[in-house]
């Protein structure tokens, strides 16, 4: 008997210490969860030093029985999780709490969990490097129940000098989630992959998460998440959904690259949000469609209630209704990315017909100075010693489109006119190298 206890006890120590053993020290957890922190905050406003902080708070530098027996940094509970889960005393006795597969996907999770639920919306009128209002606006919301929980948070900052990461980014608003649509062609036969994942400021490249993808549920619905932009048919793939249903779930008609981070419904959306007489007011960047993912709600809804065409898009200020009527159509802007130039310009994140009309181009001829456009989207352009046409981007232009109408490549155009990325607006001119 005596055996069996002191065999019990030495059991109970080796695992107490081995549990203690994964406890890191400040300098540790901070260089291993900071990238992780900082791509959150670029992604989603919430400043890395609270991130870093509640981390450290909540899971005793990842020692914690949470973090790691369940990869959970956060002490995020089970609520409406349908995942994976464990049970542990904490305010009540075995109360649930959610289980990751890693601990980034905790982090994840996390910035999830504080953009989902309307009691923490108004902490993001704080800026990114506003940490103390972000402390006090968490322990307001009710994250935690300790009455000095902001005070914690603020002296571990202070302490580690957390708030140096949040200098990395310091936008005015909260940033989106990256421009939702983008048009790209299919593969070719031989297509090189190149993997894009969640970019920092520091290390492109440095964020590894499982390519497994983050289950939840919102507006009672089930989404998907990934670290990393996906096609659709692979989505459709791994949840054995129907490519045509998954893209009627996301308001989508045709192939399409969703960005890391982006909401992609494994379910039909809602006609409405929970949330009565929800608005938004519209940000650099939005869509409709972003707009519209971002609530669970279908897009085609959104259009009717605010009195829009489908394919516009709202200017920046403007307030978009969710879930009730407006009396008259918002501010119409041009460009994908909230440009303020008023326009009856359609709104090129939407995927363009299939079969749009091809431009008529007329090539230039140096014997004549043709300075002025056809009304055929194309001008002659005369100022270098290539072969080139200034062209005017029309209702379903992409890059890759124009590379083959001209007889070019992608990079050659984006070269030639500075692009940073394949986005085009309506009425932005290009210079167009051909034969």
């Amino acid at each position: 008997m005596k055996f069996r206890f002191l065999s019990l006890v030495i059991g109970l120590l080796l695992y107490s210490c081995s549990l203690f053993g994964q406890r890191l020290s400040a300098e540790q957890y901070i260089a291993k969860y900071k990238d992780i922190a900082i791509a959150e905050m670029v992604r989603t406003g919430i400043p890395a030093s609270i991130t870093l902080a509640q981390g450290i708070l909540e899971s005793d530098y990842g020692g914690s029985f949470l973090a790691t027996d369940a990869n959970n940094h956060f002490g995020i509970k089970c609520h409406d999780w349908e995942g994976p889960s464990v049970r542990f005393d904490d305010d009540a006795p075995q109360e649930c709490f959610r289980k990751y597969s890693s601990a980034n996907l905790s982090y994840l999770d996390h910035s999830e969990f504080l953009l989902s639920r309307e009691r923490y919306f108004f902490i993001f009128d704080y800026p990114s490097n506003d940490y103390v209002n972000w402390a006090k606006g968490l322990k307001k919301a009710g994250y935690a129940t300790n009455p000095k929980y902001a005070e914690l948070l603020i002296s571990l900052i202070e302490r580690n000098n957390l708030g140096q990461f949040d200098k990395k980014v310091v936008p005015k608003v909260r940033p989106q989630v990256p421009e939702p649509i983008v048009v790209v062609p299919e593969p070719s036969p031989t297509p090189t992959p190149v993997p894009v994942p969640i970019p920092t400021p520091d290390k492109p490249g440095n964020i590894d998460l499982p390519d497994d993808g983050l289950v939840t549920t919102f507006n009672g619905k089930k989404i998907v998440r990934y670290e990393s932009p996906i096609y659709l048919k692979r989505v459709a793939a791994q949840w054995d959904i129907s490519y045509q249903k998954l893209l009627k779930f996301n308001d989508l008609s045709r192939h399409a690259e969703i960005p890391a981070g982006t909401a992609i419904f494994l379910q039909k959306k809602r006609n409405k949000a929970a949330t009565k007489n929800l608005k938004h007011k519209v940000r650099k960047g939005e869509t409709l469609w972003s707009i519209a993912q971002k609530y669970g709600v279908k897009l085609k809804k959104v259009y009717k209630r605010n009195k829009m065409s489908y394919g516009e898009m709202a200017a920046v200020g403007e307030v978009i209704y969710i879930n009730t009527k407006r009396d008259r159509s918002p501010k119409i802007t041009r460009g994908i990315n909230g440009a303020e130039v008023p326009a009856k310009a359609k709104d090129q994140t939407f995927i363009p017909p299939k079969k749009p009309e091809p431009p008529r181009v007329k090539p230039i001829d140096p014997s004549k100075n043709g300075n002025g456009s056809k009304g055929d989207g194309t001008k002659p352009d005369n100022s270098g010693s290539m072969n080139t046409t200034k062209y005017v981007v029309q209702k379903g232009d992409t890059l890759y489109g124009l590379s083959k109408r001209f007889s070019t490549n992608v990079a050659t155009i984006k070269k030639i006119n500075g692009l940073s990325s394949d986005n085009l607006s309506i009425g932005q001119e290009l210079i167009m190298p051909h034969r």
